[in-house]
């Protein structure tokens, strides 16, 4: 018989709800930090954790210990705070009687490579917006004085240099000179990020496969892969689409049926990535 087990988690400690086949509740708070040790001597254990950071690593941990575990959507779950009231105990009390009666929005498990590769992913967007910031920083500061740079970004590094120089202020020239240098600094990492990339993908199958269509290159593959991981879970494409959030929203009742915009479910930088395919492809025909 099944001990359903919710887990209200947080970075410093977590709260355990067990509901045993009698029907009898033990809730206990640990340090998160022991929460595996907690529960690897446990037997016949059906757990359900949130979504959140850090859950990735904890699952893998439980998984590995032969334990089942759901990763519920806290998007979706909205069972939470019985009785009107909200706590870590109510929270993980509401997780495991959703568990007893299977009633929980389950979240995908993605594999580690996946995960390393939007772990990469991220890290270059962040390199990206620094950078787009501080160009957009010193465009606007040499407005200021009249100086006026060429829209594009290959107009700012061909023009940058010999803007600064028609400052007649030495303080504020150093100040953005060091600005500049730091996005040039920022600019090679994205580049390094990309080749590394290049290199986690380079033996996979599915890349080379992905990158031989028209206009899909290495960083809407690298997307794709690292929201998709495992594709043979989607049972046709509408379904992969309607996953990226690319179909459109709905609002029907009886026999009148009504479509507006798309959802916007998925990863903004996978949209961002798929838009540049489709640009890339226009550029191709």
């Amino acid at each position: 018989m099944l001990v359903y087990t919710g887990i209200d988690y947080h970075k410093r400690t977590s709260t355990i709800c067990f509901i045993f086949p009698d029907g009898k509740k033990d809730v206990k708070t640990v340090l998160s930090e022991n929460l595996v040790k907690e529960l690897v001597n446990r037997k016949n254990l059906l757990v359900g954790i949130e979504a959140s950071c850090g859950v990735n690593h904890v699952v893998d941990q439980l998984k590995t210990a032969g334990i089942n575990v759901k990763i519920i959507n806290p998007n979706k779950f909205r069972g939470i705070g019985i009785g009107g009231k909200k706590t870590d105990i109510k929270d993980a009390e509401a997780l495991a009687e959703c568990l007893k009666v299977n009633f929980i929005p389950e979240v995908y498990h993605k594999g580690i490579g996946a995960r390393r590769l939007k772990s990469l992913l991220r890290i270059r967007e962040q390199y990206v917006q620094s950078r787009v910031s501080a160009t957009n920083h010193t465009r606007g500061i040499l407005r200021e004085y009249g100086i006026t740079i060429n829209a594009g970004a290959e107009n700012f590094w061909d023009e940058i240099a010999g803007k600064l120089e028609q400052l007649d202020f030495d303080i504020l020239k150093q100040k953005l000179t060091d600005m500049v240098f730091e996005s040039r600094r920022l600019a090679a990492k994205e580049k390094d990020v990309e080749e590394s990339l290049k290199i986690l993908l380079a033996g996979d199958p599915r890349a080379v496969y992905l990158q031989s269509i028209p206009g899909v290159g290495l960083m809407t593959t690298a997307a794709l892969l690292a929201i998709g991981d495992d594709f043979s879970r989607f049972p046709n494409a509408k379904s992969f689409a309607s996953y990226l959030g690319l179909v459109p929203s709905e609002s029907s009742s009886g026999d009148k049926v009504r479509r507006g915009a798309i959802t916007k479910a998925g990863k903004i930088w996978q949209k961002i990535f798929n838009s540049w395919s489709e640009i890339d492809i226009d550029f191709l025909q």
